[in-house]
């Protein structure tokens, strides 16, 4: 039997940002305040495609958020962060993709991340090797709730956490 390849479509979900952006100004307007833990939920779920893992604010201000979990060395713990105020919302895309074929029966969402400074870094500790880190990122959820995961990346922009401008 011969596997067709993974079927997929393409979204990007954009947050009203203005194509006039270098006419706006550096100053960010405030969001509106929410209660952290439901915040903390939405970013968990974004990130992860799951209720189960979990982020802590690392920097609630500027929207850091960060997970401790065992690495493939024990004793070593990996540590990874998000600066979602890195993020440039208006970039985030979204692929939806689907299993063609009996053997590959798991459906799951990809989503790209973009920002022209660090919005990802993993370290480990204890150990003396630097931060990885990234100016894009692509997460690969395996989950089916497509709709709550665009829920989510909406919700974490609209009550707490702000998208970084592009240069051009």
């Amino acid at each position: 039997m011969q596997s067709r390849p993974i079927a997929a479509a393409v979204i990007v979900l954009l947050f009203g940002m203005s194509s006039a952006r270098a006419d706006e100004s550096t100053a960010r307007e405030p969001t509106p305040q929410t209660d952290d833990s439901t915040l903390l939920r939405a970013i968990n779920f974004a990130l992860t495609g799951s209720d189960s893992i979990t982020y802590v604010f690392a920097d609630r201000a500027k929207c850091i958020v960060s997970r401790t979990h065992d690495s493939s060395k024990s004793p070593v713990q990996a540590i990874e962060t998000f600066y979602l105020d890195n993020v440039d919302a208006s970039r985030i895309t979204f692929f939806r993709l689907q299993p063609t074929s009996a053997r590959n029966a798991e459906a799951f969402l990809r989503v790209e991340l973009h920002g022209e400074t660090v919005i990802r870094e993993n370290t480990f500790a204890p150990t003396a090797l630097p931060a990885t880190t990234v100016t894009d990122a692509t997460l690969d959820l395996h989950t089916s709730e497509y709709a709550r995961v665009t829920r989510a990346w909406k919700y974490i922009y609209a009550h707490g956490c702000q998208s970084a401008k592009s240069s051009f």
